[in-house]
């Protein structure tokens, strides 16, 4: 029952949380369903054919990581390199194939590298929730997902997916970006 609860506020964009309560006679525990409401910060995708826009910028002020490869691997990296994340979830009842694409605006500076990855992203352990990445579309000043021979990912009903924009080169601020998430026709 948990796990239809779970599911039905996720698609709601709400999380639920059980707990249990202890009571003051010795041995007296009793299941209680403590229901909290905690709204989801992320932004909801749109039914097929449509798209969403996120926008930001890369400064000296953002946290860093380790950037990770294209396929996810440790690229050798210290973590100097700035980033921000967006979380986005799928409230639409069905599967989803998504197209993220990237444009770095900050000017000759701007080259960026996107990531999408499961939403327990830590950057401290960014492998094991990392899904796939890109350097360069169009030249440095764009990124995609699906890049290169890739297929497109799937958002199910109900997931949250982790979007990090980065750097390429380590210790740069590049500046403005938009990333737009298409929800693909087929």
């Amino acid at each position: 029952m948990k796990n239809h609860i779970n599911k039905f506020f996720a698609v709601l964009g709400f999380t639920i949380l059980t707990s249990t309560a202890t009571f003051a006679a010795p041995g007296d525990i009793i299941p209680v369903l403590q229901i909290l409401l905690l709204e989801d910060d992320s932004t909801p995708i749109g039914n097929k054919g449509t798209s969403i826009s996120l926008t930001g910028s890369i400064s000296s002020n953002d946290k860093r990581w380790e950037r990770l490869s294209e396929t996810c691997t440790s690229d050798g990296n210290t973590a100097n390199h700035y980033y921000d994340s967006f979380q986005i979830t799928n409230n639409t009842g069905t599967p989803q194939k998504i197209e993220i694409f990237a444009q770095w605006v900050g000017g000759n500076n701007g080259d960026g590298y996107l990531h999408l990855a499961t939403d327990n992203f830590t950057p401290s352990n960014a492998i094991s929730s990392c899904i796939t990445g890109d350097d360069d579309f169009n030249g440095f000043t764009g990124s995609l997902i699906p890049g290169g021979t890739n297929t497109a990912p799937t958002i199910n009903p109900g997931q949250v997916l982790t979007i990090i924009a980065s750097t390429f080169t380590g210790n740069q601020a590049i500046g403005n970006y938009t990333i737009t998430v298409s929800t693909l026709s087929e």
